[in-house]
């Protein structure tokens, strides 16, 4: 059942909405190699992903599951747990959600991380990343993207 709700997302996933499909692949090679430690090339993956969509009995199920599922939650909060239940795949619809989703998972710099037990430091990174995605913030997708990575390069610029 549940091997059966994962096949069905990948499936409508890639009849419908083909940049997801490559955001889903794109997301799968990188669990791949930083989490199971197996490097596959692209088009091997694509050929994974399509005979798993297959329901022939004679293609693997279940081989690479588990980084199917952690693809998914990389591409949605909670995305395999939505799936697994049978439910929809949303988009994040709060700041936590948001930060969950577009975070990675390393290790912040101990010169940085001891500063994080303090509730008001805590409190200003809060502020700091709400006021600078709102700053951006546009009633377009494209203008939404090119003020963000404006934004983006100003923060880059070194002192000299």
């Amino acid at each position: 059942m549940y091997i059966e709700r994962v096949r069905n997302y990948i499936t409508q996933l890639h009849k419908t909405n083909p940049k997801e499909f490559n955001l889903f692949l794109d997301k799968l090679i990188i669990v791949l190699d930083r989490d199971l430690d197996i490097r596959k090339k692209r088009k091997d993956v694509t050929k994974i992903v399509k005979n798993f969509m297959k329901e022939d009995p004679k293609y693997p199920s279940g081989k690479y599951y588990e980084a199917y599922l952690l693809a998914i939650d990389e591409m949605s909060y909670n995305g395999a747990k939505n799936v697994l239940d049978g439910g929809k795949i949303k988009s994040p619809h709060t700041w936590r959600e948001l930060l969950i989703l577009t975070t990675s998972k390393e290790t912040l710099p101990e010169y940085i991380a001891h500063h994080f037990t303090d509730q008001d430091i805590l409190n200003e990174v809060e502020v700091l990343i709400n006021s600078s995605i709102l700053y951006c913030a546009s009633e377009t997708k494209k203008e939404f993207r090119e003020k963000l990575h404006d934004f983006n390069r100003f923060l880059a610029i070194k002192k000299t």
